[in-house]
Parts: C-alpha cells; sequence; structure tokens
C-alpha cells in the first residue's frame, strides 16, 4: 500500500476547502486557496475534534470499541483504501455505485461527475471514496477534495446520530429498568458490549455506535409483546405506562428496521449495497435480544 499517497490526502484534507460544487452549471468552480491548490493550509476545518485535529464525532472507548459515533481520520482512510483494492465485497459494492451513476449521471469519468451523483441523485458518499482512491489518474487536489467533502458529509451525519443517541439512550435504559428490570438489563448490556467487542475485532473497516446494543434492546421488547398478550390489548399495551413504554421502544425498533430494509437493503447478512451500513448485525442483534429476554422471562 502507498502510504506516502494516503498520508498526503489524510494530511490536506483536514483543511477548508475552496472548491465549489456549482448545481446550475454541474461543474466545480475552482477557488485556489493560499498555497495555490484547492485547500487553504493551515486552516483546519471545524468538522474535525480531538487534540490532534484528527477525528470525526465524537468517541468514547471504555474498551477498544468505540460506543459513540465517530472516527479517525487516517483509520477510516486506510481501510477503505484497503478494502477497495483487497476485500471483493467492497469492490463489488464500488462496482454497482459506478453502475448506478452509469444510470443517473451517464458517466463517472470527471470529479464533478461523482459530486453530481452524491449531491443532486442523493447517491452514497462512499462515490467519493471511489473517486478518491480508484487510479493515479485523478489530480491531487481533487483526490483531497473528494476525501474532504466525504469527511464532511460523514460529520453532519455523526452529529445527528449522537446528538439522538443522547436523548435515545436514557429513554431506552430507563424504560428497561422499569419494564423488565435491572437483572434482564444488566444481562443485555453485558451480552450486548461483547458483542460489539467481538465485532470490532472482527471486521476490517472501523465499526463505531451501540447499535448492536440498540438492536437488542428492540429485540427484548419486541418478545415481551410477543410473550405477553395482555402487551397487545389497548388496556395494557396504551394506557399502561409499561405496556406503553414496551410498544413504543419496541414500535420505534420496528420502524428503523422497516425503513432501513425499505431504503437501504442489503443481501442477506452483508454490508449495504448503498451506503456501506452492515444491517445484518442489526437484526442479529435484534435476534439475539428476542432470545436472551425469552430464555430470562
Amino acid at each position: 500500500m502507498d502510504l506516502d499517497f494516503i498520508e498526503f490526502i489524510e494530511r490536506k484534507s483536514r483543511f477548508k476547502n475552496n472548491l465549489r460544487y456549482m448545481m446550475t452549471s454541474r461543474q466545480i468552480e475552482y477557488v485556489p486557496g493560499k498555497d495555490g491548490v484547492g485547500w487553504e493550509e493551515g486552516e483546519i476545518d471545524d468538522i474535525w475534534s480531538g487534540p490532534d485535529k484528527d477525528y470525526i464525532g465524537r468517541n468514547f472507548s471504555p474498551f477498544k470499541h468505540n460506543y459513540a459515533y465517530g472516527i479517525s481520520k487516517k483509520d477510516s482512510m486506510v481501510s477503505a483504501y484497503r478494502a477497495l483494492n483487497e476485500d471483493q465485497a467492497s469492490k463489488d459494492l464500488a462496482a454497482s455505485i459506478l453502475k448506478d451513476m452509469e444510470r443517473t449521471v451517464g458517466k463517472h469519468d470527471e470529479t464533478e461527475d461523482f459530486v453530481e451523483y452524491v449531491i443532486e441523485h442523493k447517491g452514497p458518499p462512499l462515490a467519493l471514496i471511489i473517486q478518491a482512491f480508484r487510479n493515479q489518474e485523478v489530480h491531487e487536489h481533487m483526490r483531497v477534495y473528494c476525501m474532504w467533502f466525504f469527511f464532511k458529509i460523514e460529520a453532519a451525519r455523526f452529529k445527528r446520530y449522537n446528538d439522538a443517541t443522547m436523548i435515545v439512550l436514557p429513554v431506552y435504559l430507563l424504560s428497561q429498568l422499569y419494564t423488565v428490570g435491572w437483572k434482564r438489563t444488566l444481562l443485555l448490556w453485558s451480552l450486548g458490549i461483547l458483542a460489539s467487542e467481538g465485532v470490532d475485532y472482527q471486521v476490517s473497516y472501523p465499526f463505531t455506535g451501540w447499535s448492536i446494543i440498540t438492536y437488542m434492546i428492540h429485540g427484548q421488547m419486541w418478545n415481551e409483546t410477543f410473550s405477553d398478550r395482555k402487551l397487545r390489548t389497548v388496556a395494557g399495551g396504551i394506557t399502561n405506562l409499561r405496556g406503553l413504554l414496551i410498544n413504543g421502544v419496541g414500535g420505534y425498533g420496528a420502524y428503523l428496521t422497516g425503513e432501513a430494509l425499505w431504503n437501504d437493503p442489503a443481501p442477506f447478512l452483508q454490508k449495504s449495497q448503498k451506503t456501506g451500513v452492515h444491517h445484518g448485525m442489526h437484526h442479529m442483534g435484534a435476534l439475539l435480544g428476542f432470545l436472551l429476554n425469552r430464555w430470562t422471562r
């Protein structure tokens, strides 16, 4: 792997970029920075966090895995580069994205095509990584622009996820403690942490967030509703606080699952062909939570 090639893009992509995409003309407007290229040397973008300004999102890692939503810039770039060159599933995903670009944009020759695909056609931001790494003919300032643009999108996505977590986490935890008790809550979280750590050791790409535990809680609530007929009645499942919490958390989990299946489908137990999110892990987490609750009721 060409580490110098990666390090150059990593170093420059943290700076504010002056390249602008003009939606009306389908062109990138090239506005030179202080050093004559697209970025302002020394002007670090506000999307970065951490003492070295090399992290997107938040980091909460009591163990190896990051339970908040955030990634290291270098780790994400290295894993993406390796995946596109070494992992067949990632190669297939890249091929499917390029095929979709042919259908929607008409071509995938220039950086402008990839930017148009992401902005105007709502294509997956992963397309920007493909353009940044796919061949040596892409000009270096366009490579930097693609990665900077990708990180800009990721920073906004991680902010949404982390903001939602600050609401969902206490609601889920308090709902568990009230509806199923501290023993089943503790057991689920313990197994959820073990599962998250195990997955993180197995996958080659940055795996972040507490999504496995989230879906285990969904599965737990689904089993409660499935096992207790009273929770499927108006009196027991809506007007009763315990039933409302169980059905509310479970219903929200069903909505998230259905939304992912509709908007971001993926082959069975594989990463999504659209965003690269591994929804199969979510489904396995929900199944584990369902079975765990059944065995411990």
